[in-house]
């Protein structure tokens, strides 16, 4: 296991400050490397970011989220590969089949951004969705573009599983 973190350790001990941007992410690291990490928040405010059980959150086409619903959500300023858009569409079909009930809410603006152009379509989403297998509901995944703040909330409020992956 030490020679797992024989990267980690050695950037550690040489950085004048390491940091992470809450205590769970600290918490992946060893007791060693744990004690030398600082957790600085990184802009989220917790205080006002937290669970609402009477949270809800009504979508374009009519249905209410509330919290306890199976929504998974991706949200990022830009819809693309380089933001997990890509992996998480193609690992959809195997969560809307173990869950039938899930919704997938995407939010984020769906032209520009990092990386390559779209292969086919206008945007990486509309290529992403044509991808998919035939028998996916699309009809459970939501793409809501950007959204106003109050409304992103209660969307996080709502959401069971939320998805931050990048490269």
């Amino acid at each position: 296991a030490q020679r797992l973190n024989l990267l980690a350790d050695l950037a550690i001990s040489q950085a004048d400050a390491a940091v992470v941007p809450n205590a769970g992410q600290r918490s992946t690291f060893p007791v060693a490397l744990q004690q030398r990490i600082q957790v600085i928040a990184d802009g989220v405010d917790d205080a006002a970011l937290h669970p609402d059980p009477q949270a809800q959150l009504t979508l374009p086409e009519g249905p209410v989220l509330r919290p306890g619903d199976a929504v998974v959500t991706l949200v990022s300023r830009q819809l693309e590969p380089l933001r997990g858009l890509r992996q998480l569409l193609k690992a959809w079909p195997l969560v809307a089949a173990a869950r039938p009930d899930a919704r997938l809410v995407l939010v984020g603006g769906e032209s520009g951004g990092y990386g390559i152009e779209p292969a086919a379509g206008a945007d990486h989403l509309t290529d992403l969705l044509a991808a998919l297998p035939n028998e996916v509901d699309r009809h459970r995944i939501h793409a809501l573009g950007r959204m106003p703040y109050p409304q992103l909330v209660a969307l996080l409020q709502c959401s069971a599983c939320h998805v931050g992956l990048s490269y």
